[in-house]
This record gives C-alpha cells, sequence and structure tokens, in this order.
C-alpha cells in the first residue's frame, strides 16, 4: 500500500505543473527494424489514416488489402468521401468479408488520398496474428507477470488514472493532445492537438514524446522533422492544429507499446499598440508597435490619421512660481495623477485630414499639410461636427484632450518649460524654443522655416518631444476639453484625473501659436478664449486641434 500511495502523490504532483502542456494517451510505436518487416497485426490493432499528408484539397481516402501469395484476392477495407477528419480505423478478419484471409499470409495494406492535385499512396506489407494465438501469448506473460508485481501494477494502474484524468482538465492553453503513429504505412507520427485563449492569440508551441509515462521526455524536433502548424515554434488562432513528426536516425531504435506525446503551448503577448492608424478613406483602424518604416511620411498628414498610445501615470502640471519665463495664466505646479492610458494625435490635424471628414477647409492659410485651423469649440464637438462624422465613420469614440491629458502628452516626462528638456531663456528669438515649434520669434532671416513669414507651417516641421509627438509648442493653439474658472489658478494640491467644470466661464487652450511670444509657448502655458469665441462663425486663425481617444482597459 505505500508503494501505491507513493506513485499515487508522485502523479498528481506531475499534473500540477500541466497549467500550459497536455499528453496524449499511450499508443504503439514501431522502431525502424519493425518497418523492414512485414508488421504483424491483431485485428483490434488500429489503423491510422490522414488525409492532410496530401497537398490539395482531399476528395476521397481509401485503405485496402491485397493477399500478397494470392493477387487475385483484394478488399477495400475503408472508403470515406469528403470532408472527413484524419482518424483510426479498426478492422476484423473475422468478418464474412475477410472470410479468405489465411493467417501466416503476407498482405499489402494500401491507403489512396485523393485530392484536387492527384493521388498519393501509402503501403505496408503485413502478417496477420490468429487471435487465439495472441490471447495464449497475452495470457502466459500476463500470470508471469502479475504473480510477483500486482501491487506495482496496481500502483500503475491507479497512478495512470489519476493521471489521464486530471491532464484532461489542463488550465492552460493547451486543451487536448490525440496522437498516433501513422501505423502500419510509415514511422511518422500524426499530433492533432487543441489550443484555446480569451483572445484569437498566437502562441508559442514544443512537442515531446515519452515512452516511460514521462520519467524522461525527448524533444521531438531534436530527433527527427516537424511539418504542419507548430514546425516553426509558433501557431496563430484558437482551435485543432495538426502537425506531423518523422523520427529521425537517433530515434530509429526506438520501439515502444506506451509512447505519449507532450504539448507546451503558451499564449504569446500580442505586440503593444502603441500607435494608433486611421484611414480617412475607409475609416478602417489599425495598430502598429512603432513608427512605420520610413518614418511618418505625407500620407500620415492628409489621408491618415496617427495617434500615439499615453501610459497612465503621475506628473507635474504647471509651472514653479519662482520661474522667471512663467505666464500669468499658467497653473501653480502641482501632480496629476491620469488613472488611464489614452491616444492622442502624433500631428495636430491638417486641412486635408479635416476635409476628408467634414467636407470643408475653413483655414487662412492654405496647404494640405499645415494645421486646420479657425475652427471654433462647438463646432469641432458638437452635433454634425468633426469629431461626430470621425466616431460615425470609425465606429471608435475620439474628442479633444483634457488640459492635464494635453499637457501631460506636451512635458512627455519632463518638469521644463519645453519638452526636450530645456527651458526658456527669452520671449524673442530662443534657440530652445526655435528647435521645437513655431511662434512669433521664429520669423527672422536665418531663422528656421523662414519660408512660412508670420504664417503657419505644415506639421512635423520642428523636432518631436521624447514621445515622438509634434508641434506642441506653437504652430495653432489647440482647444481642450475642459472649462475653467481663473480662481483655480493657484491650487497646488495633488489631485487625480483633473477635469475642468464644462459649465464654467473660459474655455482652455493650450501649446502657443504663430504669433504668440516665447512664455505662451511653454508646456504650462494656455489662454482663455471666452464663451463667445469659443462658438463664434469668424474664428481667428491661431486656433486648431488634435485628435484624443480615451483607452478603457
Amino acid at each position: 500500500m505505500k508503494n501505491i500511495f507513493l506513485t499515487v502523490i508522485a502523479a498528481l504532483f506531475c499534473v500540477s505543473a500541466l497549467c500550459d502542456e497536455c499528453l496524449s494517451e499511450p499508443f504503439s510505436f514501431l522502431s525502424e527494424s519493425d518497418m523492414e518487416q512485414a508488421v504483424t497485426l491483431k485485428a483490434t490493432d488500429p489503423i491510422y489514416y490522414s488525409g492532410d499528408l496530401a497537398s490539395g484539397e482531399p476528395e476521397y481516402v481509401s485503405i485496402k488489402v491485397q493477399d500478397v501469395d494470392n493477387p487475385v484476392y483484394e478488399e477495400v477495407l475503408m472508403y470515406l468521401e469528403a470532408p472527413f477528419a484524419d482518424g483510426v480505423f479498426y478492422w476484423d478478419y473475422y468478418a464474412p468479408e475477410f472470410i479468405n484471409l489465411p493467417a501466416g499470409h503476407t498482405y499489402l495494406l494500401t491507403e489512396t488520398i485523393k485530392t484536387n492535385e492527384g493521388t498519393e499512396e501509402y503501403s505496408h506489407t503485413i502478417k496477420i496474428l490468429p487471435e487465439p494465438v495472441a490471447f495464449l501469448i497475452l495470457g502466459i506473460a500476463g500470470f508471469f507477470f502479475l504473480r510477483k508485481r500486482a501491487k506495482a501494477l496496481a500502483a500503475f494502474v491507479i497512478a495512470a488514472a489519476v493521471f489521464a484524468t486530471a491532464s484532461a482538465r489542463a488550465d492552460g492553453c493547451v486543451q487536448s493532445v490525440a496522437a498516433g503513429q501513422f501505423f502500419p504505412f510509415d514511422r511518422m507520427v500524426i499530433i492533432n492537438y487543441v489550443l484555446e485563449s480569451e483572445e484569437n492569440d498566437e502562441f508559442t508551441v514544443d512537442f515531446f514524446c515519452t515512452t516511460d509515462e514521462g520519467a524522461t521526455f525527448y524533444k521531438l524536433s531534436e530527433y527527427g522533422t516537424l511539418s504542419g502548424e507548430g514546425e516553426s515554434g509558433t501557431v496563430q488562432g484558437n482551435g485543432a492544429h495538426k502537425i506531423f513528426w518523422t523520427p529521425g536516425e537517433n530515434f530509429d531504435y526506438i520501439h515502444s507499446d506506451s509512447m505519449r506525446i507532450k504539448v507546451t503551448g503558451e499564449v504569446v503577448p500580442p505586440p503593444p499598440k502603441t500607435f494608433m492608424t486611421i484611414d480617412l478613406t475607409d475609416g478602417s483602424v489599425s495598430y502598429s508597435p512603432e513608427e512605420p518604416t520610413g518614418g511618418w511620411t505625407e500620407e500620415y498628414k492628409t489621408t491618415k490619421l496617427a495617434l500615439k498610445r499615453i501610459e497612465a501615470g503621475t506628473f507635474k502640471m504647471g509651472s514653479p512660481s519662482d520661474f522667471g519665463m512663467r505666464g500669468d495664466t499658467d497653473l501653480y505646479q502641482r501632480d496629476v495623477t491620469l488613472t488611464k492610458p489614452y491616444y492622442i494625435g502624433v500631428f495636430e490635424v491638417t486641412q486635408k485630414q479635416y476635409k476628408l471628414i467634414t467636407g470643408q477647409d475653413p483655414s487662412k492659410f492654405k496647404g494640405d499639410t499645415r494645421p486646420v485651423e479657425c475652427v471654433n469649440f462647438n463646432t469641432v464637438t458638437g452635433e454634425g461636427g468633426f469629431f461626430a462624422l470621425l466616431n460615425q465613420m470609425t465606429g471608435l469614440t475620439f474628442g479633444l484632450p483634457t488640459e492635464a491629458q494635453w499637457e501631460n502628452a506636451c512635458r512627455a516626462g519632463t518638469e521644463t518649460s519645453l519638452n526636450n528638456g530645456t527651458d526658456l531663456i527669452t520671449n524673442d528669438w530662443d534657440p530652445n524654443l526655435s528647435q521645437l515649434g513655431r511662434y512669433n520669434g521664429d520669423w527672422e532671416d536665418n531663422k528656421i522655416n523662414t519660408s512660412y513669414n508670420r504664417e503657419t507651417v505644415p506639421v512635423g516641421s520642428y523636432l518631436p518631444n521624447n514621445w515622438g509627438l509634434y508641434d506642441m509648442h506653437g504652430n495653432v493653439a489647440e482647444w481642450c476639453l475642459d472649462w475653467i474658472e481663473t480662481s483655480h489658478l493657484k491650487e497646488t494640491d495633488p489631485v487625480t484625473d483633473l477635469v475642468g467644470s464644462l459649465t464654467a466661464s473660459y474655455t482652455t487652450v493650450r501649446g502657443g501659436y504663430y504669433k504668440a511670444i516665447g512664455k505662451a509657448c511653454s508646456s504650462a502655458a494656455r489662454t482663455f478664449p471666452n464663451k463667445n469665441i469659443a462658438s463664434s462663425n469668424s474664428q481667428a486663425p491661431q486656433y486648431g486641434i488634435r485628435v484624443f481617444m480615451q483607452i478603457e482597459e
């Protein structure tokens, strides 16, 4: 009883590791020497067949037997028309149609697979072991085995039962494994396995075999050749998959009556959705882990709209009270925590993008890749406005960022007045600000982008911040979602998900614009258009927009 208990406990410990793996039921596996001679079969031996061994769409699969010693005899044992799944065929040569198959003769067993691309055949010579002889041999062997090993056998049977039952309940992504040798035609092993996850994920998989109930495992790719779904080590998609293993020369000597196949699997984490791209010609949305090969070409400023994922976190919003270039309307510096990630536009919305969505371009300074301007808060956020039409096109929910979300994206982890980690030096031509955006000091000769004198410039003309966002300083001022009262400017207590009131007196606009002085373009700078400006139909050309979308996770 002690041996039984210990064996069962050992099996249970093995099962506890099966969260991402599963074992097949035992099956017989021939050695190379077995295949070099006629295979001896009993009536109850399984014969494996598979239409997937042939290329093309299968039409039928059949198995026939021919008497080599009496060529006149030929019988079709099985015939299946498509559609069919590969499986196991059992035949009984004591049935009336096989009554003339004498034991001791040599027979040729052939599987024929017909597809739309041709016909393939697999065959092997077999001999039939008379059933009474088989039972006699097994009975004698069983008597001597049980006489001395009854307890050990009982322990093995109980442990195997526990192991098999528990392995079928494995909680991992590998849900089931069914395997068998392509018996008796070939030594190749056919492995069917099922993968499941919450999404239609990609999986990493590996394949092993054991001939001693798990004491030793052989990695199949090191002992032969794999072909099929998983040969590269990865598989895409939930559901049933199939792979074939052809043993190599280093596995030729193996013969086993209880081989088992183990499949291990793990869900591959999907690539991060760092960038979202909207195709404005059809509204389709795609994601990528990095910037496109070749960079942000013109199409991302015209027919496509790119957004960058910004993670949740805490940042310092506003400017220090003792900073010399501090704006009069800057918030006092405070810690702000954003609890949800979001997407925000890599660029300001351009005139071409705005026109593809609304059919209009209200801008004063025309140019497909220049930012759209002369737009007001009500126009872009109201019914039938830019965001309503964009949402209708994509099925997603876009809008304006809050002040906190905008400044967090602008700063990109910095606490300085500019998002390249430097501070403003002067309100006139500032060597730091002139690297980042279009503003009042950037018009003189020998300065950057002088071809657009006192106007906006195409988006992306200046350097991006650390998170890859362009024109967060200057070019056009960008509408934000929340409205405020100026009495809130001096609050310094930490706050979570800061949102201003939509019923306050002033809208908020961030980032400065092409005619603004230096400190009006800093990361903390803000202006307060009143409600009349927010709804005016004759808007000045300094106001534009940047697309935002909250991520719900």
